[in-house]
């Protein structure tokens, strides 16, 4: 008589990202569905780690059905990833996200939530009276995200 067994698979299920607040520029209260340009996220997933199994994985940044580009390949299984997002101005908008892939392709492919890459931006520039030259004057202004460098 045989014994009863089960046979299971690797699987990577909870890919996502959370915001690093370790860059002061980027240390703001942060929607978790939008990437800022330039403001770091540790990318991670769990893994079902049911067999010793090890592998590498590549990590990439897919909008809507089409590969955006490899955020990096062959890294070490299992392990969290930074990423910053640069800025670039065609990346923004919605209908992103990751995709992990193992590459002994034995664990299916996982995906994260969509998610909106968002880019600084200035929201109202004021100036409070008319300029003239060798004058001092005041300028306000506002902006979404993080700005580093107003030149």
């Amino acid at each position: 008589m045989s014994s009863t067994f089960t046979i299971v698979k690797p699987s990577i299920s909870n890919l996502n990202f959370t915001h690093n607040t370790s860059n002061d520029f980027c240390n703001f209260t942060r929607n978790e569905n939008i990437i800022y340009q330039n403001c770091p996220v540790d990318i991670s997933w769990d893994f079902n780690d049911c067999c010793d199994y090890t592998t590498t994985v590549d990590l990439q940044l897919w909008k809507n059905q089409t590969k955006i580009k490899d955020v990096v390949l062959i890294n070490p299984f299992n392990q969290p990833f930074p990423f910053i997002q640069d800025s670039s101005s065609t990346l923004i908008g919605n209908d992103y996200y990751f995709k992990i892939i193992d590459n002994n392709n034995i664990a299916d492919d996982a995906s994260s939530n969509i998610f909106e890459i968002k880019k600084a931006s200035f929201t109202k520039v004021e100036i409070s009276s008319s300029l003239s030259p060798c004058e001092t004057t005041t300028i306000t202004w506002d902006f979404d995200l993080s700005i580093n460098k107003v030149k």
